[in-house]
Order: structure tokens, then C-alpha cells, then sequence
């Protein structure tokens, strides 16, 4: 980097550019492109042409660019919503790109700074800011921001480490060596790529710890979007506690009526699916017999289930069979009705009992719209290569959802576990290219796109599945870990419900539950009970006063129990146990000499050793305690020596201390 003057100056390396746009090109997918602009831009150094530009040809230009970003942003944000924001970046080396070449077709060489920003352009020359501005270097940088939002590979790192030490190159220091130099670079670019790397797996952690701790009630879906675990490393944190007990009134044969829905999304952004319709239209209450009509056709056949859900809050979004009609519930309550089928529920118990009717053949959401067939840019060229190898889009679509489904099931496998391979490539690309092992969030996904790139419509489905029977109770218990994601595909003029998710995937969660599942459930059952009676239904006096007698009678009780007395009966127990040990030396006969000392001289304190004790007894008692010296050390020989008790001479040890007693009981200050 040079300075002239108050310009900055940049020696940008020949070709530095033209390469960074081909790379550019080769991420997006735009190689023809890319080949013309960069053309465009190293032109400029073989040309003799120049252009006399003034101030004001900048500014015009530079306004002129910025008109056009803001046209391209309106046109993105309008066609593809929040996917427009990608679209924009991606696309702003070919917006900025007239205004880099006016810089470099012209006789300056430079850009006027006050032709990018405005609030220059009235104010006095202040000869503290530069100028004029060389746009090469920041433009660079500029396509490779461009350049990563297409899904990242380790060649993506490697060829922009190369790419931004070659234009490093230019700005080095001469005063060290090249090796040295790239010795650092190496280092730097080393480092930066552990440090995103550890930023990425943080982010996973940090994820999985709130998602454990902190996780949200099941019922609180959310209906405009679903982030999805797609990418998350490790084990996908599953939980035993039971949601929902489910009776169904006939035997269930139809594989979709095990799938309970929440809601459904139509486009994929990043690892988050989205869902464009998010309007809600309260459902009303038949008042006659407590039932809310979700559809106002008249099915042909009718089935039902009975469904105890718990609701945090007293509000949520249930989890129906797909064709749900209609609701019924003694319960007061509020329900409303996307127009994607979800049904929400307000102002109701924290466990709601309701019957639900339906009929799959009643159509639930909308018909499809143009949003069913897109297939995010970042995976055109990964889903088309599927495809096409699959040839689903020649088949007619019966024959292309069975086809999509015997390649899921002969070539991939179900997994909650992901390792850290997903890190160095885009975790969709890894699962369908390299890992083939994933949860049903990635089957899910991946075969959305697949179906919408062989040009049948489809949408991403989540809620339960019905695996789990409790014959004891006849009930179908669902648990969190039973959470499920699907596909939905139009079909014969109405959506169908496709699970491509290997069906072993429940067998294998259920054997990964802890060992302590079957109490957890005893306990659950017992609490589901009290719930029943406590929180499923408006609460009389009755209740109130059932409660009030239990408490009543509770405090009774304990006051019958007296706190001292059973403080004093644990106090003799442990006493009791104390006294019963036998420790090695125990029976010394030494200790009738303390116990005599202590009732007549003074206690001994506690942890004192009883050489100090003795010293101190020494300085106030008449007593010869010299003579006790040689009984002691016998004593601490008997004591804590266990090898040495059988050596010594526990008779006339005994008679030396009786002695020792006797003469000074005798004693005339010691009576």
C-alpha cells in the first residue's frame, strides 16, 4: 500500500481481479458471466483507451449504481422474499461493476470519494481525508463475499486463501523475505479458518445446550417458520417426556393416519423452512354439542381419535390427522385455522381432552402455488444432478414418488448422530452425496426439493408420529423424541402425506431410551391421572374443597410427630452404634487413668493430644504425672500398633495403671 498525497494507492497484482470473478462464476454457476466480465476488467490493462472523467461523471455513475441496487433489492425482496437479501449479495459484482470499470477506462485511474459518498459532495475539501479511493482491493473482497454465498467446499477456503494472499502480494513489506511472508500468510489463513471452524462448532454447542435446557413446550410450534437441526453435530438431544395420549376408536391401516400434523412450509431458506400464507381465521363453535368445524365439506367416511395433549400456557398449535373437520370438546376454548390447515388453540386448559373427526381424502391447505416448485439457488445444480440420475422427471409422478422412495431406502440409513465431516461442505450436500445418514429433517427436506425439481409440488410437513402403543391403557403415548418431519406432495388434485425417512427410525430411537424410562412412565401416568381431574376441567368447590381437607390432614399428622423426641431417639441410636464399634486398642487400660483425670483435674478438650493435655494438667495438679509417661507410651504401642498388642503384656499393663490409681486416689488433695 502506497500513500501519495492524500491518495491511497493500491498495486493490484495483474490478473487478481479477472481470477476472483471466474471464482465467483464457478460458486454461482454463472461461468459465462463471470468469463465477460472478467474480460471487461483486465481489458483495461492492455487498453490504450481512456476516458476524461470529471467529479461529476463519477457521481452520476456512482448514483446510477445505487439506483440499480435498489431496484435489484426491491425486484429480489418482491420475487423471492427473504431470500432476496442472498440474491442481492450474490449478484452485486455485476451491479458494482460499471462503476470499477469507469475507474479503470478512465484517465485518473482513481474514484473520486465523494462520488460514493454523498455527504462529501457539499462540504470543503478537508486534507485530512484522501481524495480519491482505488476501488480494485475492495471490490475483490466484494466477489468473494459474493462468492460464499453459494454452499461452501474445502475448495472454496483453499482457493480464497490463495486468492486474498495473492492480493496481499502486492501491499507486502519488501523488508522481509517472501518465505517469511508466506510463512505469516499460512499462519493467518491457518488460524482463521480453525477460528471459523471453532465459531461454527460453538454455535452447535451453544444450540444444543439452550435447546436442552431451555426448550420450548412442544405445542408452541411456530407457523411462519421451522428451524431445522440440518447441520447441528453430535447426537440429536431427544426427550422421554410423554406429550400426548392418543385413543384411536377402530384399528389404524393406513400409514399417513399415524402421522399427526402441526403445520406445513413452502420454502427453504438456509437450514429454516418458511411458510408464505400465515393467515389465521378464528374456527366456530357449533354451541349445541361443543363442536368447532374446521371444513365445511361433509366427508364420506368418518374416523376419530381421542387425543389428552398437554399446553403450556393454555395455548398451541394441536397435532392433527391430516383431513381434520372437526373438534370436539367439553372444555372451553378458542381455536383458529391457517390456510395451510393448522390449527391453533387459545384460553384453553393446560390439558386439553378433545375428539378429533376426519377423513384424509378432505383437502387441508391450499392448492399449489410457485412457491411449491422452487428449489433454493444454492442447491439447483446438487438437486438437478439427483434428478436426472434418477430421471424422476421423466417418470409420471405416481412412478417418480415410488422411485424417489426405493432410493432412499436402498442407499441411505437412519442417524441421529452427525459427525464433523457436514463442516467442511454444505451438511444437505453431504447427506445426499457423501454421508447418506440423517434424521427425518434431512429426508424430509431432500426430498421436497427432489419431487419440486422432477416438477411435482411439495411441501415440508412436521408434527408426531403414532408409534408408541400402550396396551395396558389402549392408549398411543407420544413422546417429544417422537417428533416427526415429512413430505407432502400433490398428487391426483390433492396433497399426500410421504415419510421417506427409513421406518426403522422409530425402533431405533426407542432403544436408545434410558433405562429409567419405565419408571419415568409410572410416574407420568400418576401425574396424567391428578391432571385429569385437576386441570382438564373447570374446577367446582367441590375440588377446591377436596384439596383443602387433604392439606388439612396433612399438617395433622405431622403434628403428631414430635421433632425433639425424635431428635433424641436418632441421637441414643447413633450413640448405640458408636458404643457397638470396635477399634484396634479400644480396650486399653489407659483410659481409666483419662476418664479418672477428667472428673477430677480437668477435661480434656477436643482433638487435644493428651501429652499436651498432661503438660497442661502438670502446671495445676499435685498429682505425679511424670509416672504416667512410660504407661502412655505403652498405650500408644497398644492403641494404634495392632502388630504390637500381642507383644505387650495387657495383665500387667493393666495392674501398673491400677496401681498408678491407686496411689494417687490416696492421695490427700485427691480423695
Amino acid at each position: 500500500m502506497k500513500t501519495s498525497g492524500t491518495d491511497l494507492r493500491y498495486i493490484c497484482p495483474p490478473g487478481l481481479l479477472g481470477t476472483a470473478l471466474l471464482f465467483w462464476g464457478w460458486q454461482a454457476h454463472w461461468l459465462w458471466l463471470s468469463l465477460l466480465l472478467a474480460a471487461l476488467v483486465e481489458a483495461a490493462r492492455w487498453s490504450p483507451w481512456r476516458l476524461p472523467l470529471s467529479d461529476l461523471h463519477f457521481i452520476r455513475i456512482a448514483d446510477a449504481t445505487s439506483v440499480s441496487m435498489v431496484i435489484a433489492g426491491v425486484t429480489f425482496f418482491a420475487v423471492k422474499l427473504s431470500d432476496g437479501l442472498f440474491y442481492l449479495v450474490q449478484w452485486l459484482p455485476v451491479i458494482i461493476v460499471f462503476l470499477l470499470g469507469a475507474q479503470l477506462y478512465s484517465e485518473r485511474q482513481r474514484t473520486p470519494l465523494k462520488a460514493i459518498v454523498a455527504t462529501l459532495r457539499r462540504r470543503p475539501a478537508d486534507n485530512a481525508l484522501p481524495l480519491s479511493i482505488d476501488l480494485r482491493l475492495p471490490y475483490f473482497f466484494l466477489t468473494l463475499v459474493a462468492a460464499s454465498i453459494a454452499p461452501s467446499t474445502p475448495a472454496f477456503y483453499l482457493l480464497s486463501g490463495i486468492l486474498i494472499a495473492w492480493a496481499l502480494w502486492g501491499a507486502r513489506s519488501r523488508r522481509y523475505s517472501a518465505v517469511l511472508w508466506f510463512g505469516f500468510i499460512g499462519v493467518a489463513l491457518t488460524l482463521g479458518f480453525v477460528f471459523h471452524m471453532g465459531l461454527f462448532q460453538l454455535q452447535g454447542v451453544v444450540q444444543e445446550v439452550t435447546t436442552q435446557w431451555f426448550e420450548s413446550d412442544w405445542s408452541d410450534r411456530d407457523l411462519n417458520s421451522n428451524s431445522t437441526a440440518i447441520g447441528k453435530i453430535g447426537r440429536l438431544k431427544l426427550s422421554e417426556e410423554i406429550v400426548m395420549r392418543i385413543h384411536a376408536s377402530e384399528p389404524i391401516t393406513r400409514d399417513g393416519d399415524l402421522l399427526l400434523q402441526q403445520a406445513e412450509y413452502n420454502r427453504y431458506v438456509g437450514n429454516t423452512w418458511f411458510a408464505d400464507n400465515r393467515e389465521e381465521v378464528p374456527v366456530l363453535k357449533n354451541p349445541a354439542n361443543d363442536t368447532w368445524f374446521l371444513s365445511k365439506r361433509q366427508p364420506q367416511h368418518t374416523h376419530l381419535i381421542t387425543v389428552a395433549t398437554y399446553l403450556a400456557r393454555g395455548e398451541g398449535v394441536l397435532a392433527l390427522p391430516r383431513g381434520s373437520y372437526a373438534l370436539h370438546s367439553n372444555t372451553p376454548a378458542r381455536f383458529s385455522r391457517s390456510a395451510f390447515g393448522a390449527v391453533s388453540v387459545e384460553d384453553a386448559p393446560k390439558l386439553l381432552n378433545y375428539v378429533a373427526y376426519y377423513d384424509h381424502d378432505l383437502p387441508q391447505s391450499t392448492p399449489p402455488a410457485a412457491h411449491d416448485l422452487e428449489v433454493p439457488v444454492a442447491y439447483t445444480r446438487l438437486i438437478s444432478a439427483i434428478v436426472n440420475e434418477l430421471g424422476l422427471a421423466t417418470m409420471p409422478p405416481e412412478q417418480a414418488v415410488l422411485a424417489l422412495k426405493r432410493f432412499f431406502a436402498d442407499n441411505f440409513t437412519y442417524s441421529l448422530i452427525q459427525n464433523e465431516a457436514q463442516l467442511q461442505q454444505n451438511p444437505l450436500r453431504f447427506f445426499l452425496r457423501q454421508g447418506r445418514s440423517g434424521h427425518c429433517e434431512y429426508f424430509a427436506t431432500a426430498s421436497v426439493l427432489l419431487l419440486r425439481a422432477a416438477g411435482i409440488p411439495a411441501r415440508y410437513a412436521t408434527g408426531f408420529a403414532m408409534t408408541e402403543y400402550d396396551a395396558a391403557n389402549n392408549v398411543f403415548v407420544v413422546r417429544k423424541r417422537h417428533a416427526h418431519a415429512w413430505t407432502l406432495a400433490y398428487l391426483n388434485g390433492h396433497w399426500t402425506e410421504l415419510d421417506y425417512t427409513p421406518s426403522t427410525w422409530a425402533a431405533l430411537e426407542a432403544e436408545a431410551a434410558p433405562w429409567w424410562q419405565s419408571g419415568y412412565d409410572v410416574i407420568s401416568n400418576v401425574v396424567f391421572a391428578l391432571n385429569q381431574w385437576w386441570l382438564a376441567k373447570p374446577r367446582s368447590l367441590w375440588d377446591y374443597l377436596l384439596v383443602f381437607l387433604a392439606i388439612v390432614l396433612g399438617f395433622y399428622l405431622l403434628s403428631k410427630v414430635k421433632p425433639e423426641k425424635l431428635r433424641l431417639k436418632l441421637i441414643r441410636h447413633a450413640r448405640a452404634k458408636t458404643t457397638d464399634r470396635v477399634y484396634p486398642g479400644g480396650d486399653s487400660p489407659f483410659y481409666k487413668i483419662i476418664h479418672y483425670l477428667e472428673k477430677t483435674a480437668a477435661p480434656r478438650q477436643t482433638g487435644e493430644p493428651i501429652t499436651q493435655w498432661l503438660q497442661r494438667l502438670e502446671k495445676t495438679s499435685t498429682l505425679d504425672l511424670s509416672a504416667l509417661k512410660p504407661l502412655l507410651k505403652q498405650h500408644y504401642r497398644y492403641r494404634f500398633n495392632t502388630s504390637a498388642q500381642e507383644k505387650i503384656d495387657k495383665t500387667a499393663f493393666n495392674q501398673q495403671v491400677d496401681q498408678w490409681l491407686a496411689v494417687n486416689r490416696k492421695s490427700p488433695s485427691h480423695p
